[in-house]
């Protein structure tokens, strides 16, 4: 999968600030960040919600996404978990080689 990666302008950079995010998987290929580029860990990290878009299909993904952001906290959204999973299993896996 090609991903292409955009400086986030306009309400895209204003919603990553609020939210206080570095970056942000928006269908159906496009990552945009604020900052430095994003590294691999980051870009990590938005492809599993790229792979969770296709799994769960947009409109349950992002009514999920706020649910559980309103009901239990960002830190605790399954598909964040989720994504925080593959980074630390991308980070053990290049410590072995």
């Amino acid at each position: 999968m090609k991903i292409h990666l955009r400086r986030a302008r306009g309400l895209s950079r204003i919603y990553l600030k609020v939210m206080k995010f570095r970056a942000l998987a928006w269908p159906p290929d496009t990552v945009y960040f604020v900052g430095d580029r994003p590294d691999k860990r980051l870009l990590g990290h938005e492809c599993v919600h790229f792979r969770q878009y296709r799994r769960e299909g947009l409109i349950r993904y992002f009514f999920r996404w706020w649910w559980q952001y309103f009901r239990v906290s960002y830190e605790k959204i399954d598909y964040e978990l989720e994504a925080r999973a593959a980074e630390i299993k991308m980070d053990f896996q290049r410590k072995e080689t």
